[in-house]
């Protein structure tokens, strides 16, 4: 299949050449504000419309030469369609800007129809390396999912604040699938779609969007929930998708809990995220090098010295909290 790669590649450098055409053709733009947004002039929001091409070309290629075997018929029903209306919901927000909580209801809402029509993406059961423990979530199992879902996504979503970091992040945890299950076709299009939209983002002409933060939080949601379910892999369990997730969960939190202790809405935005934070002391490729540093180094611990894994969640929560005194003003 070098067939598909050169074609994939090919796509994605036409994108990066005609990139002007791309964003007129989509037409969202994301205008600075001074305040939270303080990019120097209004920005082309293509970077979701970016991974999602490269999604449609994966599965009309593998339709066309009928070799989809990575998962299932009906899951890859539910990642095609998944992935539109979650990429449709951002995009729609991108250009009307939709309230938080009504967001965060539409989310709830189409997460709930997935999973309820795929038991596959349905979390029954957690699974810890600590003495090898299990524990079934039973009736819980449809509810814990749907919140997993939520938080993962809204993480990611809180966590894309400055230039490089939302699409190192996808990519590292793309690679660390990969490790996991094999380089499928499917991981290897969104790492390099993924490639071409940083290339973008680095030189300011493209950002995720909210279209692409939804689109990329469905999409590893749907791949967390089937490896850490799929036993015929070497499967992920809770403490390794902790690890791997565990700042943007951590700032999410602290930020869920500023924002209360405000009687602030816990899903309006402001500038009090780590990567704001660090900017104000750093330069960006020095901020994105710490924060990404905080999940490449964990993942290189675990791998080589095969230390306790809740020992590393207790020292990556420890060297985030002394960051965040460290610089916070």
């Amino acid at each position: 299949m070098n067939i598909y790669f050169f074609f994939i590649l090919l796509i994605n450098v036409i994108i990066l050449i005609f990139h002007k055409n791309f964003t007129k053709l989509i037409n969202i733009f994301d205008e600075p504000d001074r305040y939270r947004k303080k990019h120097l002039k209004k920005t082309s929001l293509s970077g979701g419309s970016i991974i999602f091409l490269n999604l449609i070309m994966y599965f009309l290629f593998f339709y066309i030469y009928k070799n989809l075997q990575e998962f299932s018929n009906l899951d890859y029903i539910s990642l095609f369609i998944g992935s539109f209306i979650f990429y449709l919901l951002g995009l729609y927000d991108d250009k009307h800007s939709i309230s938080a909580n009504k967001k965060l209801f539409i989310q709830f809402l189409f997460a709930y129809i997935l999973i309820f029509f795929n038991d596959n993406l349905l979390i029954t059961q957690l699974n810890f390396f600590y003495n090898s423990y299990s524990f079934s979530l039973g009736y819980y199992s449809l509810i814990f999912t749907i919140m997993c879902v939520l938080l993962l996504v809204n993480s990611l979503n809180m966590f894309d604040g400055i230039n490089l970091q939302s699409g190192i992040l996808c990519i590292i945890i793309f690679i660390t699938l990969a490790l996991h299950s094999g380089f499928s076709y499917l991981l290897i299009t969104l790492i390099i779609s993924c490639v071409f939209f940083l290339i973008l983002n680095y030189q300011n002409k493209t950002f995720l969007g909210n279209n692409g933060i939804l689109l990329l939080g469905y999409i590893i949601s749907f791949f967390l929930i089937r490896f850490s379910n799929n036993t015929e892999i070497l499967f992920l369990k809770v403490e390794e998708i902790l690890i791997l997730l565990l700042i943007p969960g951590l700032d999410m939190f602290r930020l869920f809990i500023l924002r209360i202790c405000k009687r602030k809405n816990p899903f309006l935005g402001d500038r009090n995220h780590i990567h704001h934070i660090l900017t104000n002391k750093f330069t960006l490729i020095r901020t994105t090098f710490i924060i990404q540093s905080l999940i490449i180094f964990p993942q290189l611990i675990i791998y080589f010295f095969s230390l306790n894994r809740f020992i590393v969640i207790f020292l990556m929560i420890l060297i985030y909290t002394f960051l965040i005194k460290k610089y916070a003003r």
